[in-house]
């Protein structure tokens, strides 16, 4: 028998051996991801595992053509699998990929999430000193960072994401976001703006963004009193007065992420990038 013809059973066992119960992810940092079980289906092995703070179980299904190379013994397969996994959790797969509700937990499946490639979305946490000296940039490219820059002051900020275009010659920023913690399970939205001009699509990827690192820290639910389509697209729902997204993420509608990312193709950033006037993109 060479590995193609191995059973599931055996595969998912050999990669139980290399992720037991409570393990961590060496490609991911040690404490992002817990694996919980790792069972073997009809024709895949599911990871199912914890994220962060986050307040349910995901789960994440390895095929036989997860191994980069042909394999002969399960082992084999499992370490082969194990780095896919590993590459999927640090490049962003769940806070990018499609959800399945499933019994106990929520399945990371595709197409992911469509994006806007034009913009790289970055994240920075309070105690991110690094991320924290682009502020002055920020504030060159006509953007004002007093938000973020006051609530991580006050204790409340749970992160400040900042849009960039992706271009190879200074990728200035075109959009900011800000999301604070309400209680153990509530964040707020509290802001997102971009440059005029800026195709909603950047407001998407930062607003998706936001709630996912959100929910990371365990927040059920992000409220907001904003208005932008893209709202409803990730599936923010009116519930009294204001807008509210369940942080398992399952109302996201692919199809008008992609219509609002396809809605500009020739936008192209301007070439003077200093005050732009008074950026605005969302309003409460």
């Amino acid at each position: 028998m060479d590995g193609a013809d191995l059973p599931m059973s055996a595969l998912a066992a050999a990669m139980r051996g290399l992720l037991p119960p409570g393990s961590g992810l060496r490609g991911v940092g040690e404490a992002d991801a817990t694996v919980v079980d790792v069972l073997a289906r009809d024709d895949d092995v599911l990871v199912r595992f914890r994220w962060m703070a986050y307040p349910h179980d995901l789960a994440y299904a390895l095929h036989r053509d997860s191994a980069y190379a042909p394999f002969e013994t399960a082992e084999d397969w499992a370490g082969q699998a194990t780095v896919e996994l590993e590459e999927e959790l640090g490049t962003g797969v769940v806070a990018r990929a499609l959800r399945d509700q499933c019994d106990g937990f929520i399945e990371l499946t595709s197409p992911d999430v469509p994006s806007d490639r034009r913009f790289t979305v970055d994240s920075v946490r309070p105690g991110d000193d690094l991320g924290w000296k682009a502020v002055r940039y920020v504030r060159r490219d006509g953007l004002d960072p007093s938000v973020a820059t006051s609530r991580r002051r006050d204790g409340t900020l749970l992160s400040w994401h900042r849009a960039s275009v992706d271009d190879a010659v200074r990728s200035p920023y075109v959009g900011q976001c800000v999301v604070v913690g309400l209680d153990a399970e509530t964040a707020l939205l509290e802001q997102c703006v971009a440059t005029p001009g800026t195709p909603g699509s950047v407001v998407l990827d930062l607003c998706r963004l936001a709630a996912h690192s959100a929910s990371w820290h365990g927040a059920r639910s992000v409220v907001t009193d904003l208005e932008h389509p893209a709202l409803e697209i990730l599936g923010f729902e009116h519930q009294g007065g204001r807008r509210v997204l369940d942080t398992r993420f399952l109302s996201v509608d692919h199809a008008a992420a992609a219509r609002l990312v396809a809605s500009e193709p020739d936008w192209r950033p301007p070439r003077a990038r200093r005050r732009w006037g008074r950026p605005h993109i969302m309003s409460s």
